[in-house]
């Protein structure tokens, strides 16, 4: 299985951030040692982590070079994900004109509630998330600088995707920084996915 993710793929996000919106979809990799489904969320103290909350899709089968108009026939599922950062390492990184894999790529930095079978109608609605009972964050994939179709696309040009692969289709505005001890409530429309608990040592 392999991690692949979207950066600045939502406007909002990129303003906050004080970034360029891109002219092509900016992919990265996380590695597979990175997810983690358990409801505690362990990090390291010596670091600042950030939140950002993503709609993750689940590839149903081998696909290269998949027209658009086809995409949605090749995804299987869809979940709610948190794309960990550490956000002071990234920014140094970027400065220096070095990847981003250091800083997104450690232990539990993919974190993921349980996936459902991909429904377009479901994943339509608004997805957001709660730290100690309140919003932080919310997005909706109308909002996406690249949609669905576009990321897949242009993924699939560039690599084979295979069966079991999970995208990271990008963030809205609202990250920040997790503290000890932070309770986390994910969910789409008006039902909440998944809750985790932040815990440093």
């Amino acid at each position: 299985m392999n991690i692949y993710c979207v950066g600045h793929n939502y406007i909002d996000h990129i303003k906050e951030l004080k970034n360029e919106i891109p002219e092509n979809p900016i992919f990265f990799q996380k590695n597979s040692t990175c997810i983690s489904k358990n409801k505690t969320i362990h990090l390291n103290k010596n670091h600042e982590i950030h939140y950002e909350l993503e709609l993750v899709l689940t590839i149903k089968s081998s696909l290269h070079f998949c027209h658009e108009e086809i995409v949605y026939n090749f995804i299987s599922k869809y979940s709610l994900g948190l794309d960990l950062t550490n956000r002071k390492l990234q920014n140094k990184n970027r400065k220096s004109g070095l990847p981003w894999f250091e800083s997104k790529s450690f232990p539990n930095s993919a974190i993921l509630t349980n996936s459902r079978d991909f429904n377009l109608s479901e994943v339509n609605n608004d997805f957001w998330l709660k730290i100690n009972d309140i919003e932080v964050q919310r997005g909706n994939i109308k909002n996406m600088i690249f949609k669905i179709p576009k990321l897949i696309s242009e993924l699939s040009k560039k690599i084979i995707l295979k069966k079991g692969d999970l995208i990271f289709t990008g963030t809205p505005s609202g990250v920040g920084p997790l503290k000890n001890h932070d309770k986390l409530d994910l969910g789409l429309g008006n039902k909440k996915m998944q809750s985790f608990k932040v815990v440093y040592s």
